[in-house]
């Protein structure tokens, strides 16, 4: 069928004064155009289709808006059941695009279609995901308003947003992410009840923590999901605790994730014994740590140190202050794994976090640090000194008792 035939078929049909004839006389048309139409000219073909039939004025507005919407939902139908057949050119991932977009395109002046175009988005954006092109699939589900997927049967709210989440956090759009984050934190409450939605929704809120490097917030919801699901969440949740900041919460979901029933097969399981006594990583500890790590490469902080290096370099830092009294400035470095610069904004924000005392000192002329003052040091030299006294004493008034 050439153009020119389907666009007099066209006028034919706008003429007819009957809302349910015209109705009818589109589909029929639409069928038409889908079975003798080429891959590169059904695009043109649906748009030009489109104009006629669902955006004009007599189809788009008062009791013609009736006819609009059917034929809308119909072309629709009819062109996402053609894409499953491998005889029809719409089988072809770029032509399906390509009409769908051209769909949405046509569309974009007028919401009078918005639910009748729900569907088209979502197989748009499941074509784009099967692609990998992540971000372009979720700013499509994005397109889909609020109102719309309340009253969609293929999808909801709470599904687009959470989606839309999973999606972005794959595209490593991680300010994209935050936001879908947001949106599905307010949509969740209403879908408790689907447990698959609910799961999916910590998973990626835990993945999107940790990517930002809520190291801490990130662990907690791995570990609750490791609870009711499977023990890659238990080494998540061990992995994220590792990272985060020194403190009481860490500790203690570092000795839970510890006391897991598989920790002792894990490869890092000596670099989580170790982070729970906060005791300092070697480098075959860092080794073991690194291939489960490098996910979150793309994220830098402070001096291009990437944020698992700083978190690496944190833990030494914090773990050295329990070692020693005092340690060289540049061998204090070298354990962390970063240089001076960034050892010293480390040891400034543990001590703004309390995890220092706030008598660690850096001494420019030994070049050292000092986690302790000297006045400390010296005030438990001489209480050790005073424990060693007594026990002496102790051991010569029984030897006295003894010897008589």
């Amino acid at each position: 069928m050439s153009s020119s035939s389907w666009t007099v078929q066209l006028d034919d049909a706008a003429g007819l004064h009957q809302a349910a004839d015209r109705a009818d006389a589109y589909e029929a048309l639409l069928h038409s155009i889908l079975q003798h139409e080429v891959a590169s000219s059904l695009p043109s073909a649906i748009h030009k289709y489109l104009q006629a039939a669902a955006l004009d004025k007599r189809n788009a507005a008062g009791a013609g808006l009736l006819v609009g919407r059917r034929v809308v939902k119909h072309m629709i139908t009819n062109i996402i059941d053609a894409s499953i057949r491998p005889d029809h050119p719409l089988h072809d991932t770029t032509c399906f695009q390509a009409v769908l977009a051209q769909i949405l395109t046509s569309c974009a002046s007028s919401s009078v279609y918005d639910d009748e175009l729900v569907p088209a988005r979502l197989a748009l954006a499941n074509a784009y995901e099967r692609q990998h092109a992540y971000a372009q699939a979720a700013q499509t589900l994005q397109s889909i308003s609020p109102d719309a997927a309340q009253h969609a049967t293929e999808t909801s709210w709470a599904a687009l947003c959470v989606h839309s989440l999973r999606l972005f956090w794959l595209a490593q759009d991680l300010p994209a992410a935050d936001q879908a984050l947001r949106r599905a934190n307010s949509a969740i409450h209403s879908v408790r009840d689907d447990i698959n939605l609910v799961h999916t929704y910590k998973l990626y809120q835990a993945h999107t923590y940790a990517a930002q490097q809520r190291y801490m917030e990130a662990a907690s919801r791995f570990y609750d999901l490791a609870l009711s699901s499977d023990d890659a969440h238990a080494q998540r949740a061990a992995l994220c605790a590792m990272l985060a900041t020194p403190s009481i919460q860490r500790t203690e979901l570092l000795t839970k994730c510890h006391a897991w029933p598989s920790s002792h097969s894990w490869p890092f399981h000596t670099a989580l014994e170790k982070a729970m006594h906060s005791r300092l990583w070697t480098s075959e500890d860092q080794a073991s740590l690194v291939p489960f790590l490098t996910i979150y490469d793309h994220m830098l902080v402070h001096h291009d140190v990437e944020a698992w290096k700083w978190a690496i370099a944190m833990h030494n830092i914090f773990a050295a202050s329990r070692t020693f009294t005092s340690i060289p400035f540049q061998r204090l470095a070298t354990l962390a794994g970063v240089d001076i610069t960034a050892c010293v904004k480390i040891l400034a924000q543990l001590r703004l976090q309390n995890q220092l005392s706030t008598n660690c000192t850096i001494d420019q002329r030994t070049q050292g640090v000092y986690f302790t003052s000297s006045l400390a040091a010296s005030e438990r030299l001489k209480r050790s000194d005073a424990r060693i006294g007594a026990a002496l004493q102790a051991l010569d008034t029984a030897h006295s008792r003894l010897s008589t």
